[in-house]
């Protein structure tokens, strides 16, 4: 039986047009594939910043949520502050090039 708490969900903001949104929401499928199954529920532009596009990801980790976590806070260990994730304009990519903010958490029953 899975839990809520087997989940890791991230909310990330990519900055690209529209019609780059299913595009996007393969690679970060293929991106994030090692860590669990995943979905990608594409969201459209983001209201306060038009430019962004909103993916939702519900992650079912393989292993531990925490190890799930840590694994991928590593991809970018810079811009972390708490849950949430900011592109460094001099620093690298968090998954895919276009994400400029990520919120990374869990559900603890």
């Amino acid at each position: 039986m899975v839990s809520e708490s087997d989940h890791v969900y991230l909310r990330l903001f990519a900055e690209a047009p529209t019609a780059r949104s299913a595009e996007l929401a393969s690679s970060l499928v293929r991106c994030l594939a090692d860590y669990g199954a995943v979905r990608v529920h594409e969201s459209g532009s983001y209201w306060k910043i038009p430019e962004y596009l909103e993916f939702n990801v519900d992650l079912m980790a393989t292993g531990s949520t925490s190890a799930c976590i840590d694994r991928l806070r590593a991809l970018e260990p810079e811009g972390w502050s708490d849950e949430i994730w900011n592109h460094q304009s001099d620093g690298p990519a968090f998954l895919l090039a276009e994400i400029r903010w990520a919120w990374l958490t869990t559900v603890n029953e």
